[in-house]
């Protein structure tokens, strides 16, 4: 070889290495003429081939083989390069590599510098998910028994979509359209290409800890098979299927169907859909709150009338010559109404308090104050320029006094109402009657209640239960209550 030409391939214009006095150069010099010849006569590739010997190291990196009928090509992928993969690859799949060729001095051999990866065609992609379909349905995790049911009143929904795109515009329409108090709290994250499926699952991972969302929307609009794969990667697949949060996924079309959307615990054919299921309308809530209400109302007076009838049945026995009988057994019925009826009326009032919070949330009053400060702002604004509205504007500020007096007087009523019904239900408690001094008479050992003398014969040991606790007794012989004593 040539001097001239030794001087290109160790640099172009650079001079030549040293030589010995035989007219030899280094093993280094050598070496490194060759790898700056590979580097700067072939740079850049782009390669296509199977994948052979596969393998990652500790460390992150990927080696493998690129191959075709006739040669092979080693190759290396770091590890930065190699977790912004959309998908897994696999010994067998068909792939077009980008790289630059370099030399591994360790081994003296060529291999090309991998920065990314594309599938070859449809077909591996297909086989690359079924295989991954079937290891996560083994798991469990498309399984119908753990997908949580979406909840009937809903506040705060969650998005997890591309800020840019169709179907964030689609979603927010239908929000507004179905529900007017809904909030919308948006991930943005891309929907496509390499690395988008590690950031769509922090995202979805982040809104679910939060614990600000009552349901999480995940998807995006239609696209080809390769843009919708980063829709069932595994690492979106298992944080759908981690969530707290219930999750409606919406990805593409109604045709394409992800591995995302087996995972959600509701499928719906587009992102528009999902919104749909996500949000019940507003008037069903209000109908669902009132029918509550209204079922509320007639179990209480339900238990009252209930209650009304077992205390005139209890009077209508206290004669005279069964007084002790009826006092045990009204003793009875005291106490099991007492805690019946506490139990009754604790529910009741936790029911309330939950409706009366939802109700609150929608209640009129709100809307009416935000659309008096509105109001207030657009008055302000037509006093100041024009100073003759001055009559209108006291017009105005009386109107909106009378308002408030009527709103006060509204809610007034409405307060009365309630303390006279509370005044009602405490008069028809039982507890006022129960609180008379009566007693019951229990068998120690069977806890059975000995309504009568005759009851009582078999009975050793008792237990009187009075309003405020109870007492052990022996019984003794006694006569008969025709034999003279009142016993």
């Amino acid at each position: 070889m040539s001097q001239r030409r030794l001087a290109q391939l160790h640099g172009g214009g650079e001079r030549a290495p040293a030589r010995a006095d035989s007219g030899a150069i280094a093993v280094s010099a050598a070496v490194g003429m060759m790898e700056r010849a590979l580097t700067q006569h072939v740079g850049a590739l782009v390669v296509r081939g199977e994948i052979s010997s596969l393998r990652r190291w500790r460390n992150g990196n990927l080696y493998f083989d690129l191959r075709d009928a006739r040669s092979n090509l080693p190759c290396m992928m770091r590890d930065g390069f190699a977790r912004r993969l959309a998908f897994d690859l696999q010994d067998g799949m068909e792939v077009i590599a980008h790289g630059r060729a370099a030399l591994y001095r360790g081994q003296m051999k060529a291999q090309l510098m991998v920065n990314r990866l594309e599938g070859a065609g449809e077909g591996q992609f297909l086989a690359m998910l079924a295989k991954l379909r079937e290891k996560l349905a083994a798991e469990g995790l498309f399984d119908e028994d753990r997908k949580q049911p979406l909840p009937s009143f809903v506040r705060t929904v969650g998005v997890v979509t591309s800020p840019q795109g169709a179907a964030l515009q689609d979603v927010i329409k239908v929000l507004r359209a179905r529900h007017s108090k809904v909030s919308l709290v948006l991930a943005p994250t891309r929907v496509q290409g390499q690395g988008a499926d590690v950031l769509i699952a922090e995202q979805i991972e982040r809104l679910d800890r939060s614990g600000r969302c009552d349901v999480l929307i995940v998807g995006r609009g239609g696209g080809s098979l390769e843009d919708l794969i980063c829709w069932s990667s595994e690492r979106v697949v298992r944080a759908v299927a981690a969530c707290r949060t219930p999750v409606v996924v919406g990805v593409g079309h109604e045709t394409d169907i992800s591995l995302a959307d087996l995972a959600g615990d509701v499928r719906a054919a587009t992102p528009t859909h999902a919104a749909q299921l996500a949000v019940p309308l507003e008037r069903d809530q209000r109908a669902a709150i009132e029918k509550g209400l209204a079922r509320l109302v007639r179990a209480t007076h339900h238990q009252r009338d209930r209650a009304a009838a077992r205390l005139g049945k209890a009077r209508h026995g206290l004669h005279p010559p069964h007084t002790a009988r009826a006092h045990r057994q009204l003793t009875q019925g005291r106490d099991q109404l007492a805690h019946a009826g506490r139990q009754l009326f604790a529910q009741r009032r936790r029911d309330l308090d939950q409706l009366a919070a939802r109700l609150d949330a929608c209640a009129p009053r709100n809307e009416l104050r935000q659309r008096r400060e509105r109001l207030s702002a657009l008055a302000a604004q037509v006093f100041s320029a024009r100073p003759a509205l001055a009559g209108p504007r006291a017009a105005l500020v009386a109107q909106h006094a009378r308002l408030d007096r009527a709103v006060a007087q509204a809610q007034d009523r409405r307060r009365d109402a309630l303390a006279r019904a509370a005044g009602a239900l405490t008069q028809l408690s039982p507890l006022q009657v129960l609180s008379r001094g009566y007693a019951l008479v229990l068998d120690e050992q069977t806890e059975r209640l000995l309504p009568s003398a005759a009851a009582a014969a078999d009975a050793t040991d008792v237990r009187i239960r009075f309003t405020d606790g109870e007492v052990r007794a022996t019984i003794a012989p006694v006569r008969d209550a025709g034999e003279g004593d009142d016993g």
